[in-house]
């Protein structure tokens, strides 16, 4: 710069107009270099909204109509399957098993022989018993016949008194002694009626814990006859819905074993208390059987209606996101309204069967996104299917937040 000065007052009105003239042929090229600059930055900056909404791909989705109907709240619980009667038989005496005349599954009367014991020193007891019953009977016969002839030598007086009372008090500890040992026999004819194990009441037998050879006794049980024309469900019931379960109640029972069976019941049994531990009570659920489907030990689901919300506006539940609110967890769906996405957030009710009661948030009448919702944001085109139509195969998953279907809540109240 200052050497341009000193050129100018050198050269003079000469050197200033020289200098001027050679800018002046650099002007077109500043110029051609700031119209490009400017086309550059319009071309790069935002567009308008016409051409993001002509350029905006539209999401695919399933949508159905909301509608009325009924709503029940429904309790869940899980419990085993249990026989209505299940006893266990065991041997009275302590010995090994020489026979075993039952298998699992084997169909038994009550009083049907199920095994036998070896009952030897049972025989040596009986033999023992008829023994000394035998002696004592041979001794009271003998003190009848000794204290006839005192009695007839009394007269004469050869015998004294005192002699044939003696002898009558020998023949009464006699015949006590023969009635002791006639109960003895009979209590080791008893015993040995005790080797033959007989079956308490007609059933099935359900376990087999013992085989031929294996040592029996009143703390070994031998097998487990169960009763299975009807079974039952035992749960606990936590106190907070403990009131809500009655006696005679229906319920539908439902087994994992068995998914597209569902099974009819009714509560035949509520504790009175609640258990201070675990603050549940327990409640009894029975079950016809009369095919034999059920086992027990399956593991079932019980549920039970205990309140029901007639003509309110239900919706599948797989339609529901999660949404996170500073209260705690909510729910939110979409619905189409001119070919846009409309987010709405939900107040819900009761659920069952898949659908659940929606207090706020939706109108009878509107669509509902049930498919492809985890791919939208409120505002976004969208594309209606048809229902043979899949929409998640239809496009990726937006770039943002992940939305969370509410595909994992339990069902009944879902406030």
């Amino acid at each position: 710069m200052v050497k341009y000065i000193a050129d100018v007052y050198a050269g003079g009105e000469k050197g200033f107009f020289m200098i001027s003239h050679r800018w002046l042929k650099r002007i077109p090229l500043v110029l051609f270099a700031c119209l490009a600059l400017i086309f550059i930055l319009t071309a790069c900056g935002p567009g308008t909204d016409e051409g993001a909404d002509a350029g905006e791909i539209a999401v695919p989705v399933q949508v159905q109509q909301v509608v009325r109907g009924d709503v029940a709240r429904i309790l869940r619980f899980t419990g085993d399957i249990e026989a209505q009667a299940d006893v266990r038989v065991f041997s009275q005496i302590p010995d090994r098993i020489l026979k075993l005349k039952i298998d699992e599954g084997d169909e038994v009367k009550a009083g049907e022989i199920l095994a036998v014991i070896r009952s030897s020193a049972l025989k040596e007891s009986v033999s023992q018993a008829r023994g000394g019953l035998d002696a004592a009977k041979a001794n009271v016969e003998g003190l009848k016949d000794l204290l006839a002839r005192q009695e007839r030598l009394r007269a004469s007086g050869v015998i004294p008194e005192a002699t044939i009372e003696a002898t009558r008090n020998q023949l009464a500890a006699a015949q006590a002694q023969t009635r002791q040992l006639e109960a003895a026999t009979g209590l080791a004819n008893l015993r040995k009626t005790d080797a033959i194990v007989r079956a308490p009441i007609s059933g099935i037998i359900g376990r087999l814990f013992l085989k031929i050879g294996d040592f029996a006794g009143p703390g070994i049980p031998i097998c487990t006859v169960v009763q299975m024309e009807r079974v039952k469900v035992s749960f606990d019931v936590p106190e907070t819905e403990f009131l809500l379960v009655r006696r005679d109640m229906a319920v539908d029972v439902r087994l994992r074993a068995l998914p597209e069976k569902t099974f009819s019941g009714r509560v035949t049994s509520v504790s009175p208390t609640i258990d201070l531990m675990s603050r549940t009570a327990r409640v009894e659920v029975s079950l016809d059987n009369s095919e034999q489907i059920l086992k027990p030990g399956m593991l079932a689901e019980v549920w039970i209606e205990v309140d029901r919300h007639m003509n309110v506006i239900r919706v599948p539940f797989d339609a529901l996101l999660l949404d996170p609110r500073p209260d705690g967890m909510g729910y939110r769906a979409f619905v189409v309204k001119n070919g846009t996405a409309e987010e709405r957030k939900l107040e819900v009710g009761y659920r069952d069967n898949g659908n659940v009661e929606v207090t706020g948030g939706l109108k009878e009448g509107e669509q509902i996104v049930i498919e492809g919702k985890h791919l939208l944001q409120n505002g976004n085109r969208v594309r209606i299917l048809d229902a043979d139509e899949k929409a998640e195969t239809e496009i990726e998953p937006a770039p943002g937040k992940q939305e969370q279907p509410a595909e994992n809540e339990e069902a009944g109240d879902v406030k």
